[in-house]
């Protein structure tokens, strides 16, 4: 695969985004609600904007960078959640040419299954963070898979010229 300076850069901005949305949400006393949508929100954007491989890498550093940042206290939850946002970010993807809608409901539900296993039968953390990481990741899927693709439509009618999303 050889990426474009664009594609880096495009990438970078987006991560820096998703990141800084982590923080505002933390600092203003936002709950697992709202960041996670936000996160779920900004992975989907990523991946229509840049395809599966920009929003594989935000959903790959941004659990890493939550746990550097103490945004998320939980680090052995680390690999389960950036394996269950690529799930998410690639099922999206592929299904996305059907149906957008059916591919954030596979999307989201593939994501909550890996991250519930995980807890579950996987990973050893306390009982109030196995139920953190199940039921909920669902709701955080769908709600900021829904905000992503409202935002998305908004993006494409500003860009009326294709200059955000023309190929590089």
């Amino acid at each position: 695969m050889n990426f474009s300076t664009k594609f880096v850069t495009r990438t970078g901005l987006l991560l820096a985004l998703t990141i800084g949305l982590q923080l505002l949400s933390r600092s203003l006393g936002g709950t697992q609600l709202i960041t996670g949508s936000l996160v779920n929100m900004m992975l989907l954007l990523s991946t229509m904007i840049l395809g599966w491989q920009g929003g594989a890498a935000v959903g790959f550093f941004t659990p890493i960078i939550a746990v550097l940042l103490g945004i998320m206290g939980v680090p052995v939850l680390v690999p389960a959640i950036i394996i269950a946002n690529l799930v998410l970010v690639i099922s999206y993807y592929f299904i996305n040419d059907y149906n957008q809608y059916l591919a954030l409901g596979v999307g989201a539900i593939a994501k909550f299954l890996v991250l519930s296993v995980s807890v579950k039968y996987l990973l050893q953390v306390p009982p109030p963070v196995v139920k953190m990481m199940q039921i909920p990741q669902l709701y955080h899927a769908v709600i900021g898979g829904l905000f992503a693709i409202a935002l998305f439509r908004i993006l494409k009618r500003i860009d009326s010229d294709d200059k955000i999303f023309a190929g590089d």
